[in-house]
């Protein structure tokens, strides 16, 4: 086994954490916002579901966490509520074109 002196450490930790997390598109982080709410929306006193968002390879994956098996239709319609969901701007711009 090699030994590693402090500094070979400190450098080697400053450029993994130089290098940082890859962030998602803003579109995608808004989009995960709604998905988030609604869910917690849709869960609330049910259970604690969780969703997480993270870039991999320049694509969005969205990962969910604790979805209790019998609440599976209730998640399909938190999903959906919030896939349609959009920001107030959206909504008022599509009232007035109407």
């Amino acid at each position: 086994m090699s030994e590693c002196f402090v500094d070979e450490v400190r450098r080697t930790t400053r450029a993994v954490r130089s290098r940082g997390k890859a962030r998602i598109a803003v579109t995608d982080a808004v989009r995960s916002l709604f998905l988030k709410d609604s869910i917690e929306q849709h869960f609330k006193d049910i259970a604690t579901v969780r969703l997480n968002a993270r870039n991999q390879d320049g694509k969005t994956l969205v990962t969910l966490y604790d979805v209790p098996v019998e609440e599976m239709e209730r998640l399909v319609q938190a999903l959906q509520a919030g896939m349609e969901a959009q920001p107030a701007s959206l909504r008022a711009e599509k009232k007035q074109a109407a």
